[in-house]
């Protein structure tokens, strides 16, 4: 797919913002809240032992409205400038459109992904230490497999195992392993959406809300 812009008819939006001449090529996409690095919110950084402190994001160079991701886009006369996700959606340019779309995406995604995982460790500690009782209550819970159910296993050892490789892997390294549910050794792999549904159903026991967890399951002692 083109990165650039394919419209010849009339002059491209940056090139008669005075940006540069095109076509216009979109060559890297920055967050810059992902600098943040104090609670409040600021960007420090360190410049001969003084601490500076800055608020993340800037202007865009095409409207000046204050924005936090930058699409850096570069002319065919090598000028480098950064622009709004909005400002390259109003350009018509598709390529620029298309690749600045994509990008955005993925730090969406990796920022949804990291949120998640921080949900997953502080699930797993309190399986782990049982803080709300959730793997008492699990283990009085027949395994959701039929055949495990009969053989005495419980959605705590399937949780356990889902916690650590979110059921990536062989089945008997999980309920065959029941030292992972005391010992506090559960060791992430492997599977990161088994392991975020294990955190919700996890979650929701410990509010109370057995009766509506991510599954069907049935609340029968062994």
């Amino acid at each position: 797919m083109s990165n650039t812009n394919t419209n010849t008819n009339t002059a491209h939006v940056f090139e008669t913002a005075g940006l540069g001449a095109s076509p216009f090529r979109f060559v890297g996409f920055e967050d810059s809240a992902a600098k943040v690095n104090t609670e409040d919110g600021m960007v420090r950084t360190t410049v001969d032992g003084l601490d500076i402190f800055t608020k993340p994001g800037g202007s865009c160079d095409y409207c000046g409205t204050y924005i936090v991701q930058f699409c850096w886009i570069k002319s065919a006369d090598g000028k480098r400038f950064k622009v709004g996700t909005s400002c390259v959606s109003k350009t018509g340019d598709k390529g620029l459109v298309d690749r600045a779309k994509r990008a955005a995406g993925r730090v969406r995604r990796a920022k949804a992904k990291a949120k998640q995982v921080i949900r997953i460790d502080a699930a797993r500690a309190a399986f782990i230490a049982d803080t709300d009782g959730v793997r008492t209550f699990l283990a009085d819970v027949a395994s959701p497999t039929e055949w495990r159910a009969e053989k005495g296993e419980t959605w705590a050892s399937y949780v356990a195992w889902m916690l650590v490789d979110g059921g990536a892997s062989s089945y008997s390294r999980g309920p065959s392993a029941p030292e992972w549910l005391t010992d506090g050794t559960l060791i992430p792999g492997a599977g990161h959406t088994g392991q975020f549904e294990m955190t919700k159903l996890i979650e929701r026991v410990a509010k109370g809300t057995q009766d509506t967890p991510i599954w069907a399951w049935q609340k029968e002692s062994k």
